[in-house]
């Protein structure tokens, strides 16, 4: 059914017929440093061998974790035991089977929940159309120049993307550091990576201008009781998806959940101490509970928690380098306090954070745009590949 009609000429084959499935090997005791092939996990090249488990054309298919992915390789390689690689048949064209294999409908043959697997037999027994050999060549050749065209749009697109990321974090670090007035007097912050600051700005450390900074907390275990669906929301770190006002948590507490957990009060600024994302910061509004992964800060009347939610933004790479190392780098609430902040008068905070409101929503506004056209992008690519593997679009010769 999800293949749909196919030219009458065409035939159809199962998998096996395409190609042979075969199990990638652990890599430890063949990685190197310095060897010569590629090892090949679902997310692409991590490291290098000293020897190769297969030398010849092939794609690689997901076994565990990542198994709508395949990847093309031409050169030598090793592949992880959680990957299959195959052994391209002589009635088959591999770039014509590669743009076969990423249509495959994974989510109707892939089995477990916590970690989606494919199985050599369900691979197997999926079943593709299957044109002559010129003719599969000459369909992978067409897409081979197609998909580089829509490749090099999504390139440009990104880029896009990534200036107007970088023009957002400039904006916000000149406006909190050096205010809106491009022509007042400046000073010396006393500290080498705030550098100047305005004259009549103070430069001071947190716990100077808070009330507290606390860290979440989680009910004990993960009982159903201590959560509601529309209970207190309960912040982690994937919910920062929104700057600078978080919007909404996947999970909520129920009135049993929040007699477990610190509740914080309206509008408190929600910084991210722990792990991977660390330094990512956004502001409640609304009364809010969090993890332990989180700190809470909240501000005394003559810091604007909008303005130091601007301003942490700035940081993160620093607050990297502040925070202490063991397996995970871990920013604690000391620490927190004792992170440096320029601060001017409570009205030029608010005129600061005003602008950085509206200049920031232009910019999401744009990258949103960007967003948006990448995904048609992505969209159309996908399209295209199943039209022509499967005949729907007549590829001219």
């Amino acid at each position: 059914p999800w293949i749909g009609e196919i030219p009458e000429e065409w035939d159809l084959k199962q998998l096996r017929r395409f190609a042979q499935i075969c199990n990638g090997a652990d890599a430890k005791e063949v990685t190197n440093a310095n060897g010569q092939y590629p090892v090949i996990g679902s997310g692409g090249i991590f490291g290098q061998s000293s020897e190769f488990i297969y030398d010849k054309p092939s794609v690689l298919l997901g076994r565990k974790g990542t198994i709508d992915r395949p990847i093309y390789v031409d050169t030598p390689f090793w592949v992880v035991d959680t990957m299959f690689f195959t052994k391209i048949n002589t009635n088959t064209y591999i770039k014509f089977f590669y743009y076969l294999c990423t249509s495959i409908p994974f989510g109707l043959y892939e089995y477990g929940s916590a970690v989606p697997s494919m199985t050599q037999r369900d691979l197997n027994e999926i079943i593709f159309p299957s044109p002559t050999l010129s003719e599969q060549q000459h369909i992978a050749d067409y897409l081979d120049a197609k998909c580089a065209e829509i490749d090099h749009s999504m390139e440009l697109v990104r880029q896009g993307i990534d200036k107007l990321k970088e023009y957002k974090k400039s904006v916000i670090t000149e406006a909190v550091t050096k205010g809106l007035d491009p022509d007042v007097p400046m000073k010396a912050s006393g500290v080498p990576w705030i550098g100047e600051i305005p004259v009549p700005w103070k430069c001071v450390p947190l716990k100077r201008l808070v009330t507290n900074v606390k860290t979440g907390s989680t009910p004990k275990g993960a009982e159903e009781k201590y959560y509601a669906e529309n209970g207190i929301k309960w912040f982690t770190p994937a919910d920062f998806t929104t700057f600078p006002f978080l919007k909404d948590s996947v999970k909520k507490l129920s009135d049993l959940g929040k007699k477990e957990v610190k509740i914080f009060p309206k509008v408190s600024i929600l910084l991210i101490g722990i792990g991977a994302t660390m330094g990512k910061v956004a502001l409640s509004r609304c009364q809010c509970s969090a993890n332990q992964q989180i700190n809470c800060i909240q501000c005394r009347n003559d810091l604007l928690p909008l303005f130091l939610t601007f301003y942490l933004s700035t940081i993160s790479d620093y607050l990297f380098k502040c925070g202490k190392f063991t397996t995970l780098p871990i920013l604690n609430q000391e620490e927190t306090k004792n992170i440096y902040i320029p601060c001017p008068f409570v009205p030029e905070q608010r005129r600061i954070a005003s602008y950085l409101e509206a200049k920031c929503a232009e910019i999401d506004t744009l990258i949103s745009q960007k967003q948006t056209l990448l995904d048609k992008l992505v969209e159309y690519k996908k399209s295209l590949i199943f039209e022509c593997v499967t005949g729907k679009r007549e590829v001219a010769a």
